[in-house]
């Protein structure tokens, strides 16, 4: 017994002494990480950096001024059937248009336009509005910036889809004007969604834009556009995705910064999301520890290395993908010795570099579509394409645009009948041929007539 009751003494003196090691460790990290995220954000804040998410708040809007609701009705409307899937398919197919012209697929479009008129109408009607106000959640955190909700945005986006694809239909029936007015509407759509506050905007608008410049592309090389019509496209078609993109993430630091000082329940399913770093038993330990009441000054490293790194990480964003790639590389590879409490910082750099490389992405396929509807007015004029893009420049009088992940021009050459347009692609000339190839198949257009 005495032995026994020795051994509960030192336990329970070893107990204390651990307790005692552990509260002043809180407290002394809690202090020195504390302080020095407040001297860093202090500093920010005199650099004019916007850390507060209501500095980012919309200021509301009136229901009759609002184009939010004229989307959200038109999803409503909205009707599209597995049948309507499969004539978009072969109409949206360059092979089978290079066999058939797009006014054979009159018939079969027919159906769809006629149970998606409302909808096509309520997004031409929203397009002429120039206030846009997405619904937010109702009872929003403290300190949390209202932002859309994710369905919401994502009902638009298949709204831009149907939208696209009835435009290709009044293409087919001869109504070559309605479908731009259409197409149109859907640029002031995807201008619309990427105006809202936070990151998640930012996915479907670039999306909505690769839905109507993929319409665009066939119709400029299956219809003749008017000439009027084509040029007020190619102005209105000069657009620069970054000042968008580089908002939304100066929005998503302030929404980050808002949150560090509570526990964040999403950290394991934003580590799935990232692939590589899905979290193991390790990292499930950190999380929980991180989540805990003793992972306050965590969180507070957490949200010193976070700010650093964004610091470094922002400048970047407006870039070209080319020039900004290395910078997130280095900031990939520095993320992966970070100590493993900083979880939010380590999702950080590849999630805003696949950001950039979709913004150029779809800033490629812009350019391409303002080439196409150079192409397509000197098709009318001289009834062939030109050899050259330099000739099409030169004929059409219409500065072309370069490819943005090369700096230089556009890839062009002559295939039988038709032509072949594509650019370099989201890759670097020191990364291997073959790799560099694939990729750049993902950024080729094709006409075949």
């Amino acid at each position: 017994m005495r032995i026994i009751r020795r051994l509960l003494k030192l336990v329970l003196r070893i107990a204390i002494v651990l307790v005692l090691i552990i509260a002043v460790a809180y407290l002394y990290f809690s202090i020195t990480w504390g302080r020095a995220v407040d001297r860093e954000l202090s500093r920010l804040h005199k650099a004019g950096v916007r850390l507060s998410p209501a500095q980012f708040a919309l200021p509301p809007v009136p229901d009759r001024e609002n184009a939010a609701l004229l989307y959200l009705a038109a999803a409503k409307k909205m009707q599209f059937t597995h049948d309507d899937w499969q004539v978009v398919g072969e109409a949206l197919d360059p092979a089978i248009l290079a066999k058939r012209s797009l006014r054979t697929f009159a018939p079969s479009f027919q159906p769809m336009l006629r149970r998606n008129q409302q909808t096509v109408s309520l997004v031409e009607e929203a397009a002429r509005l120039s206030h846009c106000r997405f619904p937010v959640d109702p009872k929003p955190r403290p300190k949390q910036l209202p932002i859309p909700r994710s369905h919401w945005v994502s009902e638009v986006r298949e709204v831009a889809r149907t939208t696209g694809f009835c435009a290709l239909g009044l293409a087919a029936q001869g109504d070559v004007v309605g479908a731009v007015r259409a197409l149109q509407a859907n640029l002031r759509l995807a201008e619309a969604v990427g105006s809202q506050p936070g990151m998640i905007c930012q996915p479907v608008r670039l999306a909505i834009y690769l839905i109507t410049l993929h319409e665009l592309w066939t119709l400029e090389g299956a219809a003749d556009l008017p000439p009027v019509e084509a040029h007020r496209l190619f102005l209105e078609l000069r657009l620069d995705l970054t000042p968008d993109v580089v908002w939304a993430l100066a929005c998503e630091r302030a929404l980050t910064v808002s949150t560090f000082g509570e526990p964040s329940e999403r950290l394991n399913e934003l580590l799935d999301e990232t692939g590589n770093l899905a979290p193991d038993a390790g990292k499930r330990f950190w999380i929980r520890l991180y989540n805990s009441f003793l992972g306050g000054p965590l969180r507070k490293h957490d949200e010193l290395v976070y700010l650093k790194t964004m610091e470094r990480a922002a400048p970047l964003a407006k870039l070209p993908y080319r020039r900004s790639k290395p910078g997130y590389d280095r900031l990939t590879r520095d993320a992966e010795h970070l100590p493993p409490w900083d979880l939010r910082t380590v999702l950080l750099p590849p999630a805003s570099a696949r950001m950039l490389e979709k913004r150029d992405q779809v800033q490629a396929e812009i350019g391409a579509c303002r080439i196409g509807l150079a192409l397509s007015i000197y098709r009318q004029r001289f009834h062939r394409y030109p050899a050259t893009l330099s000739e099409l420049e030169h004929a059409v009088g219409w500065p072309l645009p370069k490819d943005p992940f090369s700096g230089k021009d556009y890839s062009y050459r002559r295939e039988g009948k038709g032509l072949v347009l594509s650019s370099w692609g989201p890759v670097l000339e020191s990364e291997e041929a073959e790799w560099r190839s694939r990729l750049r198949e993902r950024l080729t257009w094709r006409w075949g007539r």
